[in-house]
């Protein structure tokens, strides 16, 4: 998994100032077909179709049961269950769901297939969102050299002039 280092303070403490921390890095979005590509690589009986109707389904199914507010239980892939997106409201009379409850939101707890994620990667730096940015415009530009790492702190400038 890649990552690329952050600063961040946490607002209820600003007091506490700004810490490093490690945020995922996510290389690439796999569509419906090339995630369905990656379990039928593992060998399987079923068929893309097959599976595509599956996922489908379950979303389909899955989306209803958290409407209707159920729990869903899928073992393998975690519980899902539902919250709401509220604003309150000033009385219980003066609450009213058409107005105050915003959204239904689907949360999933993982299952023990997903517990042990971390022991399981292997970790790689990759450059920050605002490097990563800059080297791109610099690309598109054809620049020849690229400043990076202007941390808090440091300027563009490498002699340090502004």
């Amino acid at each position: 998994m890649q990552y690329s280092l952050v600063m961040r303070g946490n607002p209820r403490y600003p007091e506490r100032g700004q810490k490093v921390y490690a945020s995922a890095q996510c290389t690439k979005t796999l569509s419906q077909k090339e995630f369905i590509d990656s379990i039928m690589q593992h060998g399987s009986s079923y068929s893309r179709g097959d599976y595509k109707v599956i996922i489908s389904r379950v979303a389909e199914e899955l989306a209803e049961k958290l409407r209707d507010g159920y729990r869903v239980d899928l073992e393998e892939l975690g519980r899902f269950y539902p919250t709401l997106d509220c604003e309150g409201a000033d009385s219980f009379e003066a609450f009213n769901p058409d107005v105050h409850i915003k959204e239904i939101r689907a949360n999933w707890h993982h299952s023990k297939e997903f517990e042990h994620l971390r022991q399981q990667a292997t970790f790689q730096q990759n450059i920050n969102r605002r490097d990563e940015h800059k080297l791109l415009m610099a690309t598109k530009r054809g620049d020849a050299t690229v400043h990076l790492g202007n941390h808090k702190g440091q300027t563009d400038n490498p002699e340090g002039n502004g």
